[in-house]
This record gives C-alpha cells, sequence and structure tokens, in this order.
C-alpha cells in the first residue's frame, strides 16, 4: 500500500519543481499547460492580465500617498483571485498558513495533544486526548468544552479557531478553562512537539463477543499505516467484529482513504475521481486483503470528504452496515500545491464517485440506520450513545 503515498510524494515534489519552472518562464511570455509548455504570444489573454497585474501593484507601490506594504497588497490580491471563484474549498495560503496546513496533514505540530470537534453552536470540545501528551498529563478529557483560553472567550468561535490559538511555542504554556458535566475547571497546558494520533482503538464486550471499535479522527498522511497496526493488533485479540468510527471526522488525504478501504476490500474498484474535460481516474483495490468480520461504521453530519469514500465503499460492497445521520456530502477533491516562495494553494480539481458511481457531493451518503444523535458531546461511548449502542446490538 506504501506506493501510492510514495507515488503522491513524486506528484508533489515534480509539481513543485513546475512551479518553480513556470514563474521563469512565465517571465518570458511562456506558460506551462496541461503538462506542455506552450509559448504564447505577449498579447495573450493570461499575458496581458499578469502585465496588468503587474503595473497595478507598481503604480500603487511609487504612487500612492503614504507608504505602502506591497508583500501585503499582493498577498491579498492572490486571496482574493481565489475567493472570486467562489469555491470555499479552493483557497490560497500565506507562507505561514501553508507550514501550518503541511503540519496538519503531515500530522506533526506543536501544540497539547488533542483531537477537537464542535458542536451545533460552533462550541469546540475534545473528542479524545492522545496519549504521552501535556493534554492527558493535565487531565483533559472527551467531552470536555473548551470555553477560553488565555482568558480570552472561545465559546462560538469554532474548532478552528482555538486549534489555532492552542498551537503556539514548545516550552510556552496556555491557560484553558473547560466545561465538563456543567463545571467549570482551570488548567494550564504545556505545549509541546506532538505527533498527531489519528486513530484510536479499543474493545467491547457484548453478549459475550469481542468487538473491535476504531476511531479514525482525520485522514492524514499516516493514517492508513495507523490503522493497520491497530486492526493487526485486533485481530490478534480475536475480536468477533469491528464498529469504524467516523462521527465528526472531517476528511484528508484521498489516497489514505483508499489504502484503508484497500485494506478491508478483496477487489473492485474503491472511487473514481472525475475532472475537467472527462479527466478521471479510478482507484482499486490490489492488496488481496480483506476482512471477513460484521463491520459498522458511525457517521453524522461532520462524516465528510475522505470519510465519505471510506463510507460509500463500503456501503456499495455491503461490507459495512452504515449507522448514524446524513453524512456532511463533500463529494469533490482538492489539489495541494506548493509554491516556488513557501506559500501554496489547494483548487478543487474533481469529483468522485462511489464503486456504484454514486454522487454524494451536496447529497451525503443515507445511513443503513438512522439514528439521530442525542448530545455526543456528553455521551460519546456511552450507555446513552445510541448509534454506538445500536452498532453493538446488530453485529452478531
Amino acid at each position: 500500500m506504501n506506493w501510492r503515498k510514495k507515488h503522491l510524494w513524486v506528484i508533489v515534489f515534480i509539481i513543485f519543481l513546475t512551479n518553480i519552472l513556470t514563474f521563469i518562464l512565465t517571465s518570458f511570455g511562456v506558460f506551462h499547460l496541461n503538462k506542455y509548455y506552450v509559448f504564447k504570444a505577449n498579447t495573450s489573454k493570461i499575458a496581458k492580465s499578469t502585465q496588468k497585474f503587474a503595473q497595478l501593484e507598481n503604480s500603487i507601490d511609487e504612487n500612492y500617498y503614504k507608504k505602502v506594504n506591497i508583500d501585503k497588497l499582493s498577498e491579498a490580491a492572490y486571496k482574493n483571485m481565489f475567493k472570486a471563484i467562489k469555491d470555499k474549498y479552493s483557497i490560497y495560503y500565506t507562507k505561514k498558513e501553508y507550514r501550518e496546513l503541511t503540519q496538519e496533514i503531515s500530522g506533526s505540530y506543536y501544540g497539547i495533544g488533542v483531537v477537537l470537534s464542535e458542536d451545533d453552536n460552533k462550541n469546540a470540545y475534545i473528542v479524545s486526548v492522545m496519549k504521552n501528551t501535556p493534554a492527558e498529563k493535565a487531565g483533559l478529557k472527551s467531552g470536555d468544552v473548551i470555553k477560553s483560553i488565555d482568558g480570552k472567550n472561545y465559546l462560538g468561535k469554532g474548532s478552528s479557531a482555538v486549534a489555532n490559538k492552542v498551537r503556539g511555542k514548545v516550552g510556552s504554556s496556555v491557560q484553558l478553562i473547560i466545561q465538563r458535566n456543567g463545571k467549570d475547571t482551570t488548567m494550564k497546558v504545556e505545549r509541546t512537539a506532538v505527533k498527531n494520533s489519528t486513530v484510536t482503538a479499543r474493545t467491547f464486550k457484548q453478549n459475550g463477543k469481542k468487538i473491535g471499535y476504531i476511531y479514525i479522527s482525520e485522514f492524514a498522511e499516516n493514517t492508513d499505516e495507523e490503522f493497520e497496526t491497530e486492526l493487526t493488533t485486533l485481530r490478534k485479540k480475536k475480536i468477533q467484529g469491528l464498529i469504524i468510527d467516523l462521527r465528526e471526522d472531517g476528511g484528508g488525504i484521498v489516497d489514505t482513504a483508499v489504502n484503508i478501504s484497500d485494506q478491508l476490500i478483496y477487489k473492485g474498484k474503491i472511487v473514481t475521481t472525475k475532472g475537467r474535460n472527462g479527466n478521471s481516474e479510478t482507484y482499486r483495490a490490489t492488496s488481496k486483503a480483506q476482512l471477513d468480520l460484521p463491520m459498522v461504521i458511525l457517521v453524522n453530519q461532520h462524516t465528510a470528504s475522505a470519510s465519505e469514500i471510506l463510507t460509500g465503499a463500503l456501503q456499495d460492497y455491503k461490507k459495512a452496515t452504515v449507522i448514524g445521520t446524513q453524512t456532511f456530502g463533500k463529494g469533490i477533491v482538492q489539489s495541494v500545491i506548493p509554491m516556488y516562495d513557501g506559500s501554496g494553494y489547494q483548487i478543487t480539481t474533481a469529483q468522485y464517485y462511489t464503486p456504484k458511481g454514486r454522487s454524494i457531493n451536496k447529497k451525503g451518503i443515507t445511513p443503513d440506520i438512522v439514528i439521530n444523535e442525542n448530545n455526543l458531546t456528553e455521551n460519546y461511548l456511552t450507555d446513552r450513545d445510541q448509534q454506538f449502542q445500536k452498532a453493538l446490538e446488530i453485529i452478531k
């Protein structure tokens, strides 16, 4: 399965070199187009736009009555270029933003060691606490709602804002006020280098049977390897069924979702992507591995993107029963591309389809058994977690 990952990095490396070359060639009226270098006249539409941009930038720099930070001006222009597409998933990243993005994708960052999500009121709460991290040492727990960070209220500001705030320099600390069971507690947590574990596993007993449980928080660079390790451990424990929890999983890398699917499906299509001008690519199961055990996938309205690729494939092949609520419906793929100066961008390049040809974009996946959530923040994996309890019930 690692061949896909190596292949992905080769592509990224080639794209990086291509961007450098494209920048150099653009200065001479030469543009990179569909993998071929095509010489264009300076009167072409793109050349005119480039010339116009440079002229406007130069005029502001030289003629505006106050000193202008031309770098900030350019960054704003790049940002707005992507905003004009009117696709919230196509984004330009500054150097700082792109560095943070690549850290998130690789699963390494400076922080406290928690996986966050948010409720319908955009209150951030802890889904899981990573082992051997400052968060675990401080006593943070799943279900804790983060109310305040360093004296500033963060209720209603979403999990992304909270995640950005708790990250910082190694050795520095952050003061949190968390809400647990209706009570507020103040905690001081030190930041350190964190290797994000995106997969957690455990076992449950149900009617004398040992059931494996795997939670995937996101589909990062090494999530497929983590999944394989945890699945192997569970199989050695002689589990008789498996629950894969994708609730609150907003997705991630397509190749990672394909590799995990490949561990569970013996053969056939996993997903097909279709881009502009009819370009398409089909990913197939190649490992010849499969899991011959009853499986359940738990989903909710925040299950999106790569999570839906895995869910759609297992549902189409009837390899797993899907339980929960309608998924998010992000059936499009973005390419993340670095620029020569350390900045980068992501742009929507394709739509994806399940093995049976279903497009789930803006529709989502309908579970086989629909069960609404009952305050997942407080009831996660308890007797009151109705979706989880149903999963235990139907694995026979």
